[in-house]
């Protein structure tokens, strides 16, 4: 599992596989602050993110057994 926490600016990200993912369409946004659960190995690797403006998000991850 793994715990994501939004850093920077606004992104808009997915964790299903083939999903389209654009900054302004696909996939759900998440604001600075926001903390996304992905709760198996196939949502980490699945897991994609893109900024939806100028400024590039960071993301603090922390992995879990």
């Amino acid at each position: 599992a793994a715990t994501l926490i939004v850093e920077t600016a606004q992104i808009r990200w997915t964790k299903a596989n083939g999903a389209s993912l654009t900054a302004s369409a696909g996939g759900y946004v998440a604001n600075v602050g926001s903390v996304i659960f992905l709760d198996s190995l196939n949502d980490i690797l699945n897991w994609r993110g893109i900024r939806t403006g100028g400024t590039s998000g960071n993301i603090h991850a922390e992995y879990h057994r």
